[in-house]
C-alpha cells in the first residue's frame, strides 16, 4: 500500500492527494473499503480531523461513498464520475465568459463533426422535434433557452462520445446564465436560423457544411458576447 507519513504543512491537503492516488493508481479499487479513520490516521502520522476533512473532498466530489453504519467505500471510477466531481467546481468570472465561449466554439464544431458520423435515426428524430419546439417558443424567451441548450446536448450526446457529451454539460451549467442574457439581448433569430441549418446538413451526412455553419453559429454568440459582456451581471 503506497501510504507515508505526511510532514508537509498542508495535511489535510496531503492525506487527499495520498488517498486519491491509492484509488487512481489501483492499490484501492472500485468498491474497496477503506481503512478506519482511526487507523489512516496511524498510517499517515496524522490527525484524524485531517483525515476526515480529505475523505469528505473525496466524497463530495463523487470519488468515495460514506455508508452510514459500514464505512467508506471507493465509488464507481467511470468517466462520468470523474466529470460530475468538475461540476461544483467550475465557476466562471465575467472576465473569462469570452474565453469559456470559444472553447465551447470548439467542442460544439467537433461536437458536428461526430455526430454526422454516429447520430443515428432516433438521435436525428429528437433533434427534429427539438426544434420544432424551438420554433413554437420563439416568443418565450425563458423556454426557447431551455430548448436551445438541449438542442446542443441532443447533438453532444448523438456523438457517442462520452467525454464530450459530460464536458457539454459541464459548459451548459456553467454558462447558462449568459446563454440566457445572450437570447434576451438578442433574440431567438439567429439560433433558429442555425440550428435549422446544421440539423440538415447532419441529415445529410454532410461533415463539411455542418461544422461549417456550427463555427458560424458559435461565431455569432461570441459575437454578441463581446458587444454585450460588459452589460452582463
Amino acid at each position: 500500500m503506497a501510504i507515508s507519513k505526511i510532514s508537509r504543512s498542508s495535511v489535510s491537503s496531503e492525506v487527499y492527494d495520498q488517498i486519491r492516488n491509492n484509488i487512481l493508481n489501483g492499490e484501492w479499487k472500485e468498491g474497496a473499503k477503506l481503512p478506519s479513520e482511526n487507523d489512516l490516521s496511524e498510517l499517515l502520522g496524522v490527525s484524524r480531523i485531517s483525515v476526515r476533512n480529505a475523505v469528505r473532498k473525496l466524497v463530495g466530489e463523487g470519488i468515495l461513498i460514506s455508508k452510514h453504519g459500514e464505512g467508506t467505500f471507493v465509488s464507481d471510477l467511470s468517466v462520468e464520475t470523474f466529470f460530475n466531481s468538475m461540476v461544483p467546481l467550475l465557476t466562471v468570472k465575467k472576465e473569462q465568459i469570452l474565453d469559456m465561449y470559444e472553447f465551447r466554439k470548439i467542442l460544439e464544431v467537433g461536437n458536428a463533426r461526430l455526430a454526422v458520423e454516429h447520430a443515428t435515426e432516433e438521435d436525428i428524430q429528437a433533434l427534429e422535434d427539438n426544434y420544432a419546439l424551438m420554433v413554437e417558443s420563439s416568443s418565450d424567451i425563458e423556454k426557447f433557452v431551455d430548448i436551445d441548450i438541449e438542442f446542443h446536448n441532443l447533438l453532444a450526446k448523438s456523438t457517442k462520445n462520452v467525454v464530450s457529451y459530460n464536458m457539454h454539460n459541464i459548459l451548459k451549467k456553467a454558462l447558462l446564465p449568459y446563454q440566457t442574457f445572450v437570447q434576451k439581448t438578442f433574440g431567438t433569430k439567429g439560433g433558429l436560423k442555425y440550428h435549422k441549418i446544421i440539423l440538415q446538413y447532419i441529415k445529410e451526412r454532410d461533415v463539411e457544411n455542418a461544422t461549417k455553419f456550427m463555427g458560424e453559429h458559435m461565431e455569432m454568440t461570441i459575437k454578441n458576447i463581446r458587444t454585450s459582456r460588459q452589460n452582463i451581471d
